[in-house]
């Protein structure tokens, strides 16, 4: 046996007449894990000649470690019906018969475990008698570029519990699709005397770019127990259709973006050339609106002398001493200088 592998231990308990009662412990060796494989079975047997009624346990122990296993006895506790004639009745037993007590133990068993195969090339050993791998969730036509693909890959192994088995890595060297694991889920069951184990999992792909791309190859490297050899399980690429998003224009996502820049383009030069027209007149278009200012700021001061020369003049009030008294004449001429030199 190899570590990590199955070993199939079976308990079988033979009997002849009434048993009224059974407890059998369950093994506990050291270095080892142990499952049940389903229930009880019963039967007929024979053996020395004998016919015996039988009690079938079966158990799969997973060695952890290399070198010797020890299981420990077992210790069986029965309760049997009292057959002697003082005390039986007509059919072998009375109503009130609580039998008799006995506790029967295993001979203890040692187990030679071997380490893995030298020259194994596979990241996890897994010593198996059968290994598959299973996908779904594979889009049947395209997909928008940004979509999500849910991805679901199953890997058993029969000889092998689900926890054993290890995470599927998809192999994606070009990086087409960012992925994320979801949490794994485990089963196993009973087949025979195996244990079929599976890791269930499910991978969130998301491309990242647009056309034809390829799902990783999956791949699984195991040691067939059957034939003593390498074995590797594998789920060839598959190729999805990935198209760019459809934008409100009925353009894809980049051809939605490049008109956009194009058009800031084309608008940014517009405006270039309008204010270059206005350079090649000799005209700066800041001193325009300065000038422009300033000549308003004249308007509305000489209005207002206006209106404060007529107020005093109505109340025959007379300039102030150290006041400059101007005309509408003068006020006037000084705009229409202060405008002709660009400092207005």
């Amino acid at each position: 046996a190899y570590v990590q592998g199955q070993i199939t231990l079976i308990i079988r308990i033979y009997h002849q007449g009434n048993l009224l009662d059974a407890a059998l412990d369950d093994p506990r060796p050291e270095k080892a894990l142990m499952l049940r494989l389903g229930d009880d079975l019963q039967g007929v047997r024979s053996r020395d000649g004998q016919q015996y009624q039988t009690i079938e346990r079966r158990y799969a122990l997973f060695p952890q470690e290399s070198g010797v296993l020890e299981v420990p006895p077992m210790a069986l506790q029965v309760r049997i019906a009292d057959t002697e004639p003082a005390q039986a009745g007509r059919f072998g037993f009375t109503p009130f018969n609580r039998g008799k007590q006995l506790t029967l133990r295993s001979r203890p068993l040692t187990l030679e475990i071997r380490p893995p195969v030298p020259g194994y090339s596979g990241t996890v050993w897994l010593p198996a008698r059968k290994v598959e791998l299973e996908r779904t969730g594979i889009p049947q036509q395209s997909i928008q570029l940004g979509d999500a693909i849910n991805l679901g890959i199953t890997l058993s192994a029969l000889g092998l519990t689900g926890q054993q088995l290890p995470q599927v890595e998809l192999k994606d060297p070009e990086a087409h699709f960012k992925v994320y694991p979801d949490q794994p889920q485990f089963e196993n069951r009973a087949e025979g005397t195996r244990v079929k184990g599976a890791r269930e999992q499910t991978l969130v792909l998301i491309p990242t770019k647009s056309g034809t791309l390829q799902l990783p190859m999956v791949e699984v490297t195991w040691w067939d127990l059957e034939n003593n050899r390498e074995q590797t399980t594998q789920l060839p690429p598959v190729s999805v259709e990935v198209i760019a998003a459809q934008t409100a224009d009925g353009l894809p996502g980049a051809e939605h973006r490049n008109a956009m820049m194009q058009g800031a383009a084309e608008g940014t030069i517009s405006n270039s050339s309008s204010t270059g027209q206005d350079s090649a007149n000799g005209v700066d278009p800041l001193w325009k609106w300065l000038s422009l200012i300033s000549l308003t700021a004249w308007a509305v001061t000489l209005v207002a002398v206006v209106l404060l020369f007529r107020t005093r003049r109505r109340e025959g009030l007379t300039p102030q001493a150290g006041v400059e008294t101007v005309s509408l004449h003068q006020a006037r001429r000084q705009i229409e200088s202060a405008a002709r030199s660009g400092q207005a």
